[in-house]
């Protein structure tokens, strides 16, 4: 048998954890309520996701900052007309 525990305070956490860190505890605590015949079925459901996801080109990585550029006023000028015909 697992335990885990965590000792929740009042104060918002400093660091809070990444909602992967936090999925990946929920499903710690979901597998270990499986019963003992469940488990093959469970661990076939997650050896195919993991096939899945191993795959898979990792995802692009964000970007950290973004640079603003203040935009340039470029002048005017007059669209043209549209015409559509209707058959």
């Amino acid at each position: 048998m697992h335990t885990m525990s965590f000792q929740q305070t009042a104060a918002e956490p400093e660091f809070p954890l990444p909602l992967a860190a936090l999925q990946r505890f929920l499903c710690h605590v979901l597998v270990n309520q499986i019963p003992d015949e469940g488990l093959g079925e469970v661990c076939e459901n997650l050896r195919d996701a993991w096939d899945f996801y191993k795959s898979r080109p990792p995802a692009p990585a964000l970007l950290e900052s973004v640079r603003e550029e203040p935009a340039r006023f470029a002048g005017t000028y007059e669209r043209p007309v549209f015409q559509a015909t209707e058959e």
